[in-house]
């Protein structure tokens, strides 16, 4: 009986998963059209995963998932500490070893599920930064823990709200989820203008959060619902 009933959870929870899938993917083609016409997909129109997986940002501009030709471009922007005062929790100092790693994560988790981090790359598809979720824990998971990080040489421009913009249709539609979560340090003007502008919602602020280097500070949390909830 007990073996019964958990095979019976498990289906049932198989099944709500897929309904929610079939309603986002809903939602996507209602809210961004056809799925021919979104700025992702492989050859035949219909989102991909992994190495094939691109999605369009703007003027040349591109997410694909990283790979191994990525490992000296990831030392070289993250290893000087620029992009770490901003995030803590990426390790420095952030050596070949670590984008190893890192790269091999990617590649074992897009073998299992569709690809969550994306690297933005330049028109030459040079890697200038990345964006996407952290790793969702089952299928049925239903918000998501959204990260961005450009090169410092590529501040400025509106290049991380752009790639932001185009991956929360990605986030929603193919990911399936119902809610984008953003915690940004309050004292990161640049990526609080990001999230206003890419419509996510001031929710709260969480007093001296997070620690850095420099001492602990507060750490303001956004958030963004699925417009069809």
């Amino acid at each position: 009986m007990v073996c019964a009933w958990a095979r019976f959870r498990r289906r049932a929870a198989a099944a709500a998963a897929a309904f929610e899938k079939e309603l986002a993917a809903r939602f996507l083609e209602r809210e961004y059209g056809p799925f021919e016409d979104l700025p992702f997909g492989g050859d035949s129109g219909r989102p991909c995963y992994g190495a094939t997986m691109r999605i369009e940002v703007s003027d040349g501009y591109h997410l694909t998932s990283v790979t191994e030709g990525d490992r000296e471009r990831l030392v070289d922007l993250l290893s000087d500490g620029q992009v770490a005062r901003w995030i803590p929790a990426l390790p420095q100092p952030y050596t070949r070893q670590v984008a190893d790693s890192w790269i091999k994560r990617r590649a074992s988790y897009t073998q299992r599920r569709p690809e969550i981090s994306f690297a933005i790359r330049n028109p030459v598809g040079i890697m200038v930064g990345s964006v996407g979720v952290d790793e969702l824990r089952d299928p049925s998971q239903h918000d998501g823990e959204l990260g961005y990080w450009v090169d410092p040489a590529e501040r400025g421009r509106g290049l991380a709200t752009r790639a932001v913009e185009a991956f929360v249709p990605y986030a929603f539609g193919v990911l399936g989820l119902a809610r984008l979560t953003a915690h940004t340090l309050a004292f990161n003007v640049r990526s609080v203008r990001v999230l206003e502008k890419s419509s996510f919602i001031l929710e709260g602020r969480l007093r001296r959060r997070t620690r850095t280097a420099t001492g602990y500070h507060d750490t303001l949390v956004f958030g963004r619902l699925r417009p069809d909830l």
